[in-house]
């Protein structure tokens, strides 16, 4: 049972890396795309200085890149949950290690107590003595 939950809170942890690893991936293409669409504002300032793009265009265009910037704060903020998550899993890993190595103390604690009763002596014994026979040895 205790390695169990052990080998469950490293797959966890394989788990939470794995999604953090998305989440950038899914940030990085955030990021270009809000890039490409900085530079399309950029572009349609000037154009609209000369009056060659509407004004609902240009509006537009910055409501789009506004989006886009919400869009990257999200994807940071889900890298940050991703890595608070396998804090935890290490953290979950670490109490089943504990757990684990526990367990098997008071296995070892458990045999340890039955070879010393069997080494008592018993109802109608005198000592330890009584209960070990001699080995006779053949002759060569």
């Amino acid at each position: 049972m205790q390695l169990a939950t052990k080998e469950r809170a490293a797959a966890e942890i394989a788990a939470a890396k794995m999604s953090r690893n998305v989440a950038q991936a899914n940030q990085a293409a955030l990021k270009a795309k809000l890039e490409e669409t900085e530079r399309d504002v950029q572009r349609k300032l000037i154009l609209a200085r000369t009056a060659n793009v509407s004004k609902a265009d240009l509006t537009g265009t910055q409501a789009r890149r506004d989006a886009e910037t919400a869009d990257v704060l999200a994807a940071t903020e889900q890298i940050n949950v991703k890595d608070e998550a396998i804090v935890v899993a290490e953290a979950d890993l670490r109490i089943a290690e504990a757990n684990l190595d526990n367990a098997e103390a008071i296995v070892e604690e458990k045999q340890a107590a039955l070879l010393v009763s069997d080494l008592r002596p018993r109802r109608g014994q005198s000592s330890c003595r009584d209960f070990h026979r001699p080995v006779r040895l053949p002759l060569a």
